[in-house]
């Protein structure tokens, strides 16, 4: 199996793959696919494993938000892969609120804030236009 963000990996299969596994397939391929809109420069662990915990998300079902928020998102027209990262920043912004806080993972903020999230401020972020 190889792994390429800009499809759903196949749950069936992604699931049956050990961590590391799913972990070793986003890696390769964010390394043979360096791209600087979206990417820092050099793929790192911390990065993969996002990947792969949205991943999860979306082929668990569980939150079932994830998945509707990345096929909303690629309804606007952005590429998957850019979904999948404007999921990871919204993620990466909870798990700081754990680790500031001390708090537990707030499903309903994660929730909230997912279901804010729009094509259009996407791409204006990343245009520098917002």
């Amino acid at each position: 199996m190889s792994h390429d963000p800009a499809t759903a990996p196949d749950p069936s299969i992604w699931l049956t793959l050990s961590e590391s596994a799913r972990h070793a397939l986003v890696h390769d391929w964010h390394t043979d696919n360096p791209n600087p809109m979206i990417h820092i420069k050099t793929p790192n662990e911390m990065h993969s494993r996002m990947h792969v915990a949205v991943e999860d998300q979306v082929a668990l079902g569980e939150p079932a938000i994830t998945a509707a928020t990345v096929d909303r998102l690629t309804g606007d027209g952005l590429n998957r892969h850019v979904a999948v990262h404007a999921v990871i920043d919204v993620l990466m912004r909870q798990m700081v609120a754990i680790l500031t806080s001390g708090q537990p993972f707030d499903n309903a903020a994660y929730a909230a804030e997912l279901a804010k999230l729009s094509g259009a401020d996407i791409v204006a972020r990343r245009l520098g236009k917002s």
